[in-house]
């Protein structure tokens, strides 16, 4: 009939888990026809930059979309975030004094003979480059500073599909990979 070709053809979501778990209180378990299989599958690789410190999941486990499946290790990246932070530093201490060197070439320059301030001309283009030079620096060592607060604040990897743990490739070696499936029965 009609109505059983609906039925036949309809997919039913859920965790095998909560399939199995199914039961009619005395003891049996249901049994359903059909075919339990992968819908989607979400894989995750470690990046190679960073080192996985703590794995929060075990293969079989249910989660859901946002669920934290393993961290990284930020120490390295909070080192280098402070050391980056003093060199920042050093570089905008670096740059205050070549300004101020400038400010003072411009102001010998105005009381120098007329002789001597085509040298001092030169001395100042010369401290004004490097100080271009210097502000350049300064925008690179902000970006790896913003760079190191994104590996520290993105430290926790989550899941993006909801789902069952399905393998957790850990190899010892510094490499960890991990997929997600989500799965459904389709009925006969």
């Amino acid at each position: 009939s009609a109505a059983s070709d609906v039925y036949k053809r309809q997919v039913y979501v859920s965790t095998v888990e909560k399939l199995m778990s199914l039961g009619s209180g005395n003891g049996l378990m249901n049994r359903f026809p059909g075919v339990v299989e992968s819908q989607d599958t979400w894989k995750v690789q470690q990046n190679a930059e960073k080192v996985v410190k703590d794995i929060l999941v075990e293969e079989g486990q249910e989660v859901q979309v946002g669920t934290p499946l393993f961290n990284y290790d930020t120490d390295k990246f909070q080192s280098d975030l402070e050391q980056a932070k003093l060199d920042l530093e050093r570089i905008y201490n670096e740059v205050d004094s070549m300004n101020d060197n400038i400010t003072q070439l411009y102001k010998d320059k105005k009381s120098a003979p007329k002789e001597d301030r085509a040298g001092l001309q030169l001395q100042i283009q010369e401290a004004e480059l490097q100080v271009r030079q210097k502000e350049y620096e300064g925008k690179s060592k902000q970006v790896e500073i913003d760079k190191l607060n994104e590996n520290i604040n993105n430290a926790t990897v989550t899941s993006e599909i909801a789902g069952v743990v399905k393998s957790i490739n850990n190899s010892g070696s510094g490499e960890t990979d991990m997929s997600v499936s989500y799965t459904h029965l389709t009925l006969p």
